[in-house]
């Protein structure tokens, strides 16, 4: 799978940086006086809001957005973050041209990341699943804290670097570290609490509404799903091995997909169509494998649900009327297309 992301650490497990940007509590995580339950995960971690207000943050991905629910802990240092944001608008301004703008923006993202450091992340993975993974996978050689409920509880630090950190936040990071690694040892340990389709939120069901052009232009709506009984809607990236292995072979399937069925492409790296660099690459992908279905950009309503994507490519279903059918596919799984659109017309 491909993964788009700031931290090494977390690229090898696929965290996308669309969500860690966003530093989001869902739902899935709890406060219970300190202590933080992330019930998908089955593990209550204590994060007092005292060291929230030093810089520490925490984020869940619960089993409908992940192929395993994970949670993760960061440190965000405000003061530089706030003055990096000031300088950037006062600069921004004086920049005139797109690629002096995107060379600023790279820049930009990588002093971001100097002052918002991964200090751990929690896995939780079946152990029939735990099992079948080979020796070598990077899930397999993570540290395991417990085997209980027949789950595999994995937890995982990262070392972090405080190059060009001064003084009082180099001070504020190892606080916070500090903080998280006697919090680590103090863990509850619980039975997970499994999301059902009855449990979830009715409104994660529905695909957003969304006006978007495709790479060549064409605007394109969710009034898009209006014309036909079922959309495979496939979201790739451009920097995703997999998602590009993939393509030649998708687009020959699709080509010979019955009246009623459709793929839309999202393409989650390009934002814009003033994204040249991104919008060019992609435009050559599809070129080179025959795709013939239209890929959008990620922006307006489709960065609503994108924010809840960890892993490319992900595929789902969407019925006429913008209804998600079933669980997201995670992963380059041609087969499982298949079965899940056979499964899908031949029960309709």
């Amino acid at each position: 799978m491909g993964v788009y992301t700031y931290n090494d650490g977390m690229k090898k497990i696929g965290l996308s940086v669309l969500a860690l940007a966003a530093f989001l509590v869902f739902s899935s995580c709890t406060d219970k006086n300190d202590f933080v339950d992330f019930a998908e995960n089955g593990v209550q971690l204590l994060i007092s809001q005292e060291y929230m207000d030093k810089g520490i943050s925490y984020d869940c991905y619960s089993s409908d957005m992940a192929q395993y629910p994970t949670f993760i802990i960061a440190f965000s240092y405000m003061p530089a973050l706030d003055r990096l944001y000031e300088q950037a608008e006062v600069m921004w301004d004086t920049i005139q041209s797109k690629e002096a703008q995107d060379l600023f923006m790279e820049d930009f993202e990588r002093s971001l990341a100097l002052h918002q450091k991964i200090l751990a992340f929690g896995i939780t993975i079946p152990e029939s699943d735990y099992k079948r993974l080979d020796p070598g996978e990077y899930l397999a050689s993570l540290p395991v804290i417990a085997k209980k409920y027949g789950y595999v509880y994995i937890l995982n630090t990262i070392d972090n670097s405080t190059e060009e950190m001064d003084d009082e936040e180099i001070e504020a990071f190892n606080d916070c570290k500090s903080y998280i690694d006697k919090s680590i040892r103090k863990i509850r340990i619980m039975e997970p609490v499994i999301k059902t389709m009855e449990n979830s939120s009715s409104q994660s069901l529905v695909f957003p509404q969304f006006e978007s052009p495709a790479l060549d232009g064409t605007p394109i709506t969710d009034e898009v799903f209006a014309g036909k009984d079922i959309t495979l809607v496939h979201i790739w990236g451009t920097f995703c091995t997999p998602c590009i292995e993939e393509m030649p072979a998708l687009a020959e399937w699709q080509k010979t997909l019955a009246q009623n069925v459709q793929v839309l492409g999202i393409v989650c790296d390009v934002g814009s169509l003033d994204d040249s660099n991104e919008k060019e690459l992609a435009l050559q992908i599809i070129k080179d494998s025959g795709v013939e279905f239209p890929n959008v950009i990620a922006s307006g309503g489709i960065l609503t649900y994108l924010t809840s994507v960890q892993f490319v490519p992900t595929t789902i279903l969407v019925d006429s009327e913008g209804t998600i059918i079933g669980e997201p596919i995670v992963g380059a799984r041609l087969e499982d297309y298949k079965k899940a659109v056979e499964d899908y017309v031949s029960s309709h």
